[in-house]
């Protein structure tokens, strides 16, 4: 099962190569990274906003849902160095292509458990920062 530390370990890996590496962009310790990835602790909202500047798709990183990298200069960049994206140019009929998202949708959750409903709220918190930063 893919878990939201497996996810954060592959953006990690994608953007820098190694976790050390990624810390260090991150500005954080290397050791401060571990309970992230082994899904004891999520990161905090600062940490999001830098991840998502340097092109992760927190809306990926949160549910597993669409593409590992933002639909921002820094994650088009990723995306055009990724193997999927070689093999995608190399063929146009390839099963899965990568899907890039324009923007957060967050759809209304009127019948979702109030758990969904404080995850919603917590989202659109970290993504109003996050536009924020990028403008």
């Amino acid at each position: 099962m893919e878990t939201k530390g497996n996810r954060l370990r592959s953006f990690a890996k994608a953007r820098c190569g190694t976790l050390v590496a990624f810390a260090s962009l991150l500005g954080v310790a290397p050791q401060q990274l571990q309970p992230y990835v082994s899904n004891k602790r999520f990161p905090q909202d600062d940490i999001l906003e830098k991840m998502a500047a340097m092109g992760c798709n927190i809306h990926w990183l949160l549910t597993g849902e669409g593409a590992m990298y933002a639909d921002n200069e820094a994650g088009r960049e990723l995306y055009k160095k990724s193997p999927k994206a070689q093999e995608f140019d190399k063929n146009e009929k390839n099963p899965n292509p990568v899907v890039m998202i324009p923007q957060f949708q967050i759809n209304a959750a009127a019948a979702l458990p109030d758990t969904l409903r404080e995850i919603e709220t917590d989202i659109k918190q970290v993504l109003s920062k996050i536009q924020s930063i990028l403008q």
